[in-house]
């Protein structure tokens, strides 16, 4: 008894083997659904770097909304403390305070304010630099404060 084994024929170098042809177009496919998630994730990033950039945007101008309006509050409060010692400490041209006391009931409201002001202001629009510390020269600062306050 003999079998006839069918001897294996010879492939082009072109041609794939008949049995790894599907596997060929499986993996073609595969490859092309993964290309297509890896495409589909970058994209998803892409949005989500925009929505978060739109946020942040969004944020900074709710940030400076609310500075604008602490900062309102704080000078509408140092306003109401300067009439107040102007209308109840002064009767015309009586003192009924000591002058030092006096003369810190105005100037403690308008260094508040002034302070606040600009603190809040260019904190907010113009952001907090780490060197802007550096950058102050106190002794010069106490010497307006003092030439503003003494008046000269």
């Amino acid at each position: 008894m003999t079998t006839d084994v069918p001897l294996p024929q010879p492939f082009a170098p072109t041609e794939a083997p008949p049995s790894t042809e599907g596997e060929i177009n499986s993996l073609d496919v595969r490859l092309a659904q993964l290309e297509l998630k890896i495409d589909e994730a970058r994209l998803s990033g892409e949005a989500k770097h925009r929505d978060l950039l739109i946020s942040e945007v969004r944020q900074r101008i709710r940030v400076r909304y609310w500075v604008v309006i602490i900062a309102m509050v704080a000078m509408f409060f140092m306003g109401v403390v300067l009439s107040h010692a102007a209308h109840h400490y002064f009767w015309g041209p009586v003192v009924i305070i000591p002058p030092a006391v006096a003369i810190a009931m105005f100037v403690g409201p308008i260094i508040s304010i002034t302070t606040i002001t600009i603190v809040l202001l260019v904190g907010a629009f113009r952001r907090f630099k780490d060197d802007d510390m550096d950058q102050i020269n106190v002794a010069s600062i106490a010497a307006e404060a003092t030439k503003s306050v003494v008046g000269r």
